[in-house]
């Protein structure tokens, strides 16, 4: 993952200066010190784990924000990421999506519909 600062970061002494560019898997370290992460929203993500890393950490209100690289495609990102939390443990099973009932308990059948009177019956 790698991102560019674009203003200073003050999160150390001395700051972590503009235009800074950050590599790795966090914790990302700079001057041997671990950073706190996800980078400031003012970070420009160069490329799409990054980009991703950046949305997941960020509320969706705050995506018009980031700034990612000419080369990431930030719809799959957001699309990633809406997909992501809203399934943080992965999309249910098509035998889930159902309604079911509860071990042991039969579901009663509904009733029958009524039957129809023939027009020939009427006397």
């Amino acid at each position: 993952m790698r991102w560019q600062l674009m203003g200073d970061w003050p999160v150390r002494q001395p700051l972590v200066p503009n235009g800074t560019v950050l590599e790795g898997n966090p914790p990302i370290i700079w001057n041997g010190q671990p950073l706190p992460m996800p980078p400031p929203l003012n970070a420009t993500a160069l490329d799409q784990d990054a980009a991703l890393a950046m949305a997941m950490a960020y509320h969706e209100d705050l995506w018009h924000q980031l700034h990612f690289a000419p080369t990431v495609d930030r719809e799959a990102v957001f699309a990633t990421a809406r997909h992501k939390k809203r399934w943080p443990n992965g999309m249910p099973s098509q035998s889930m999506s159902g309604p079911s009932s509860p071990p042991g308990i039969t579901p009663v059948p509904p009733p029958a519909a009524p039957k129809k009177r023939s027009s020939a019956a009427k006397g």
